[in-house]
């Protein structure tokens, strides 16, 4: 694993591990792009899978509990989203990929503007702690399962 990448996860919050997570699975996307234009099969195949591994983490991490509508929704993309990485490394088809990274890439820009609303909130209340999240991402440091 990336030595700044691991020391980014161990020095993370929650909403900090899910900004990461997605920042992971769009480079990865882009990597595998990358690598489908250049003919390099196993790196497209390694990326294509840490991209599905990443979004994998997400799903499994959601709180059905915490708002049951959008969570079903969020699962329900992130699956879409791993049969789209499958076709993609099956047909050896870039359009796959670039229907991926761009909902990756809203998904993220929608969560920074959450995590950063949430920082907002949490300076304006101290110590409240009654924030929303979606997410059940483990506390302890290197219990995030992606491998870089």
């Amino acid at each position: 694993m990336n030595r700044y990448f691991e020391q980014q996860i161990i020095a993370a919050d929650q909403l900090e591990l899910v900004r990461l997570l997605y920042q992971h699975a769009t480079s990865s996307v882009r990597d595998a792009r990358a690598h489908l234009r250049t003919g390099r099969i196993a790196e497209r195949e390694r990326a294509i899978s840490s991209a599905y591994a990443t979004l994998n983490e997400l799903a499994c991490s959601l709180r059905r509990e915490a708002a049951p509508d959008l969570v079903g929704r969020l699962h329900d993309l992130y699956c879409y989203m791993q049969s789209q990485l499958l076709a993609a490394m099956f047909q050896q088809a870039d359009e796959p990929l670039a229907n991926v990274l761009g909902l990756l890439v809203t998904l993220g820009e929608a969560w920074n503007g959450i995590q950063f609303g949430e920082r907002s909130q949490e300076e304006q209340r101290p110590g409240d702690g009654g924030s929303w999240n979606a997410y059940s991402l483990p506390s302890e440091p290197g219990q995030i399962a992606v491998s870089v």
